[in-house]
């Protein structure tokens, strides 16, 4: 009997204990969703505060509530000092103020509320964000005859967030209510333009049409002005601030490092000597490789005048190094072989193409003035000597024929006071005329 008894008390103390915990995990379900049922949108505060920072404000909230403010003390940095005066609001209603004057972020997740900088990043389950107050606007964007423009894009400056207009050239974008927002208008062909927007519902925009990069009109061979795309080669232009800007003595050096897979090689002689151009590269050993020139329509041979020779030779410079760069409206290379079908052979190695300004008619007297100056010294000190005279074979010139053929040659006798006839026939003394 007493044995039975025992064991009938264990039973019910199992079962008290297993009652025990099952109310304890109850309560703890209970619990747990108490706190996660508490919303910023439901528990209310009251804040009076002036010129207050924002960690003041966060501790004022958390005195009343079981919310905990997590941020970076980055955050605190240039915020500017609130004013606020909330009496039994929401926490929601707090913050939003906040949010829009600060342009931060809020996240609640449980009894954390976690601050950030302003971004527009979709909530997550389980938080909540307040974001700023925002508005719409529209308009319409036309062209310059009023007709629509589908496909414009609007897009608020300095972000990624933006809209673009319909078919019937309509659109509306949201923007934030209490922010200085500029919104730019761009389209293909057309130039851009940046509204301000300052409380208006409703901005309706005309863009203007700009050829820039579409329909660039270059001068081709014989003077034929055609459009860029049309061309079936390689073309490249420049404009005559692009030239003149950096003023150069030799126009050859305006197109250095300007052009892409032109070479242009440096004076390596001093003022007003030649240079050599190569475009894309050389193709023959035995021929020459620099393009052909045409001023204005008219080829012009740019071969330098002089050259090197067995026992020396004077560069004398080429003749575009006369051209006044300020006297340029454009200059436009031609790459590609095809050029030589406009030129015939002598452009197999590019056709550069030079015009030159013409006479405007202008509304008023304008001077255009310009100057350049430039400092060289020379690099060659040489020791001319003085001891011997004109002449071949160590004689000197006995009659006008020989002074003629001997004019470049100096080696003749020494000089000792003897005479000789000169280029002109007449006898003159032996001696050196430096």
């Amino acid at each position: 009997m007493k044995v039975k008894f025992l064991k009938q008390l264990m039973i019910a103390t199992k079962r008290m204990f297993y009652i025990f915990l099952l109310q304890v995990f109850t309560l703890q379900l209970v619990s747990a969703g108490s706190i996660k049922s508490q919303s910023i949108e439901q528990v209310k505060v009251s804040v009076s505060l002036e010129k207050a920072g924002l960690e003041e404000i966060f501790l004022k909230i958390e005195e009343q509530t079981d919310f905990e403010f997590i941020y970076d003390t980055e955050i605190l940095d240039n915020r500017k000092q609130l004013s606020l005066s909330f009496k039994e609001e929401t926490v929601a209603t707090v913050l939003k103020e906040v949010a829009t004057e600060c342009n931060l972020n809020f996240r609640q997740i449980n009894n954390s509320i976690f601050v950030k900088n302003d971004k527009t990043v979709p909530a997550k389950p389980g938080q909540v964000q307040i974001p700023q107050s925002t508005r719409n606007i529209t308009g319409k964007v036309v062209d310059s005859k009023n007709n629509p423009l589908p496909g414009v894009s609007v897009v608020i400056r300095g972000t990624t967030k933006g809209t673009a207009t319909n078919s019937e050239g309509d659109y509306i974008i949201n923007i934030p209510e209490e922010r200085s927002i500029i919104l730019v208008f761009s389209f293909l062909g057309f130039e851009q333009k940046e509204f301000a927007v300052k409380g208006q519902s409703e901005i309706n925009v005309t863009l203007k049409e700009s050829s820039i990069g579409i329909d660039e009109v270059v001068v081709t061979a014989l003077d034929i002005s055609d459009s860029k795309r049309k061309l079936g080669y390689s073309l490249t232009n420049l404009d005559s601030k692009e030239v003149s800007t950096i003023k150069n003595t030799n126009i050859k050096t305006s197109l250095l490092g300007k052009i892409s897979g032109v070479n242009v090689s440096p004076v390596r002689n001093g003022v007003g000597g030649s240079q050599r151009i190569i475009i894309r590269g050389i193709s023959s050993i035995s021929r020459d490789n620099q393009p052909l020139w045409v001023i204005d329509g008219v080829p012009v041979i740019s071969d330098g005048y002089g050259g090197t020779a067995a026992g020396g030779g004077i560069d004398f410079g080429d003749p575009l190094s006369g051209i006044d760069p300020d006297n340029i409206e454009s200059i436009s290379v031609l790459k590609s072989n095809a050029a030589a079908a406009l030129y015939g052979s002598r452009a197999a190695n590019g056709v550069i193409l030079i015009n030159t300004k013409s006479g405007k008619q202008a509304e008023e007297l304008s001077i255009d003035l310009s100057s350049s100056i430039m400092f060289d010294q020379p690099r060659d000190y040489t020791d001319w000597q003085y001891e011997y005279g004109q002449g071949s074979e160590g004689r000197i010139p006995s009659s006008q024929d020989e002074a003629l053929v001997w004019g470049d040659k100096n080696w003749g006798e020494k000089f000792n006071g003897q005479t000789s006839v000169q280029f002109d026939g007449v006898e003159r003394t032996y001696k050196a005329y430096p």
